[in-house]
């Protein structure tokens, strides 16, 4: 027997590395799921290009939309059925049914006839018979069915937005602006659609108020505000730009109060298709420019008056309407008080807005007063951007 050197290396025999249950699955996974994508594409190709697979898929899915309709059709059916009058046969005995189907028989039973088809589906049928009873039963069934169908959705569309707008219409119009201090938690928030209100102030003043009660109107927590028509004429581009507010510039609504119908035809030409809800708040910012047209001297009979008509008009829309009247100056001390505006009075819940200069931090600023109540204490100069530019425009 031959001996080993003490220094040679043993061979070592490595372990045969076998791959676990999952690695493998996951290859398969990983080959059918690569398959898959390639035939995916293959199918599209041949529906795409290949006008018989293209008219096959088609034909496809219209059979099971129109199973689709049929279910539909089925649950309007025994919605509308007297199961008890409807299944009384002359010449035959009465079954026993009872005056009102209880929700589980009603649902048992179109079960059965749902079943009962799909049985008679899976039987052989003759392909020429499909066809004639498809144009001669199918078709005009889908044809007067769908018509139903539209009515029924129409009426029921109808009736949703009907209930939707008497609710809306019965809820007062909270808009986040407060007129004076609160006697208990909502007053001088919410304000009744059948009211109007009018502002008589500085027109920078006013114009920054309107930009302010704007955006509170669509994005205070409060405010049930979703639909906002501004007939806009402060100077500038709108501050809000957002889909609930839309505004329609002086050119298109000037002299709308020399009429009761002008408004209307403003609002079907420039509003109404632009809008996403029912209009909530109408806001006016000039309603002198509203009331060139009218022969009547005072502004404020003129600002009444198209206060008025425009106020008929919100109350068939349901929503609040809020007008103002600029002046080139600051608001007199107890102006309202004088007689011109008892009128307004009348009709209108008035409010005057004022800016007195204050200093803050150094800053000046100016506190807010609509009436009596101090509404917002502003920096000058956000406000003094509203001040209409003396310069003339070639």
């Amino acid at each position: 027997m031959t001996e080993q050197p003490e220094n040679e290396v043993k061979a070592v025999e490595e372990p045969v590395q076998t791959k676990t249950a999952e690695e493998v699955l996951t290859e398969e996974q990983a080959e059918i799921s690569t398959l898959m994508e390639e035939t995916a594409a293959i199918a599209n190709r041949l529906v795409e290009h290949k006008p018989e697979f293209g008219r096959l898929i088609a034909s496809m899915l219209a059979s099971r939309q129109l199973y689709a309709m049929c279910l539909y059709e089925l649950d309007l059916l025994c919605d509308e059925t007297d199961f008890k009058k409807a299944t009384k046969v002359e010449g035959e005995d009465n079954l026993s049914v009872p005056k009102d189907m209880p929700a589980d028989r009603v649902a048992m039973l179109k079960e059965v006839l749902i079943n009962a088809a799909a049985i008679q589906a899976q039987k052989p049928f003759d392909e020429t018979q499909l066809f004639q009873g498809m144009a001669t039963t199918v078709i005009p069934w889908m044809q007067s069915t769908v018509v139903r169908h539209n009515e029924a959705q129409r009426k029921s569309q109808k009736q949703a937005f009907e209930a939707s707008e008497e609710k809306r219409v019965a809820t007062e119009v909270s808009f986040g602006v407060q007129f004076e201090e609160p006697s208990d938690a909502n007053s001088g928030f919410y304000l009744h659609r059948k009211q109007s209100v009018c502002f008589v102030g500085e027109q920078k003043v006013l114009y920054w108020l309107l930009d302010n009660m704007t955006e509170a109107a669509i994005q205070d927590a409060e405010s049930n505000v979703k639909q906002v028509l501004r007939l806009y004429s402060a100077p500038g581009k709108p501050a809000v730009a957002d889909a609930k507010v839309w505004n329609i510039p002086k050119a298109d609504w000037e002299g709308v109060g020399g009429s009761n119908n002008a408004f209307q035809r403003v609002y079907e030409t420039h509003a109404l298709p632009n809008l996403s809800s029912p209009v909530d708040l109408l806001v006016v910012d000039d309603l002198s420019h509203a009331s060139q047209g009218l022969s009547i001297s005072s502004l404020t009979t003129k600002a009444n008056e198209v206060q008025r008509k425009l106020k008929r008009w919100a109350e068939k829309a349901g929503c609040l309407v809020v007008g103002c009247i600029p002046l080139p100056r600051g608001l007199k001390s107890n102006e309202l008080l004088i007689p011109e505006y008892e009128t307004l009075k009348m009709h209108n819940v008035l409010r005057g807005v004022a800016a007195e200069p204050v200093t803050v931090d150094g800053s000046p600023h100016y506190k807010v007063l609509i009436g009596k109540y101090e509404y917002a204490t502003v920096q000058a100069s956000i406000i003094d951007e509203y001040q209409p530019s003396t310069i003339i425009e070639a």
